[in-house]
């Protein structure tokens, strides 16, 4: 949802740039975040003070990340096509590989891929222009999920209050579709060295109630609200 002109924010770059917001924009937005433009999306850089922030993070904290570029295909050709991307697709249905460039590749089917880019990479956009409208055995679906991360060492006790699944013994870089306070939602767990990962994409029409619903249960456990730059190295 294209938003241009907001003076709200404090930005790096002229707003009028930002060409893509977050469905959210308009609740970090009234927390004054601060916020950074990468290749014309507004990113969050942080919401309150970025050290406590990059604190939180292993811990117990909530970002959005729902302008990273994102794509899906389609197709008994995708698989091949990626390939000859320079991609490297899952072999196993519900399997997501990360990309060099900190991109995620999820399969979602037997002929069924979901692309989401890094934070400052262009391989969403690459393969967006290599594809056009489509090719042969290979079809273009528009992809404009929200995306949240919920990470830290008690990420789970928010997954725990609010889905039935039981995420403590679910595979690493495998998806699992479920429901997240009444919302459908894809939940990838991606496991770093330093503290548990969780990853959601859901319909961005639902992105507002679901957000308020992880908030609350997040801010009750102590946890913090946090943009990218408590996220990401390369983030002021």
């Amino acid at each position: 949802m294209p938003r241009v002109n907001d003076k709200s924010f404090e930005t790096e770059r002229q707003v009028s740039a930002v060409k893509i917001t977050s469905p959210l924009h308009d609740w970090f937005a009234a927390r004054r975040a601060t916020m950074i433009d990468i290749a014309g999306r507004a990113f969050v850089s942080h919401v309150s003070d970025a050290e406590a922030e990059r604190r939180a993070v292993a811990d117990l904290a909530l970002a959005d990340l729902t302008v990273r570029p994102k794509l899906g295909l389609k197709g008994p050709g995708a698989h091949a096509w990626l390939r000859e991307q320079g991609a490297k697709p899952p072999e196993e249905i519900y399997d997501a590989v990360t990309t060099d460039t900190g991109g995620t590749l999820v399969r979602t089917g037997r002929v069924e891929y979901f692309a989401e880019a890094g934070l400052r990479d262009n391989s969403v956009d690459r393969l967006a222009r290599a594809l056009g409208f489509g090719k042969p055995g290979v079809a273009r679906i528009d992809r404009q999920d929200a995306t949240f991360l919920l990470t830290g060492a008690r990420s789970l006790v928010v997954l725990e209050q609010t889905c039935g699944v039981n995420f403590r013994k679910a595979t690493p870089g495998r998806i699992v579709f479920t429901r997240v306070a009444g919302v459908s939602a894809g939940v990838l767990p991606q496991h770093t060295a330093a503290e548990p990962r969780f990853t959601l994409w859901l319909d961005p029409s639902y992105a507002i109630d679901l957000w308020a619903a992880l908030v609350s249960i997040t801010t009750d456990e102590q946890g913090s609200i946090v943009g990218a730059a408590a996220l990401f190295d390369d983030v002021q």
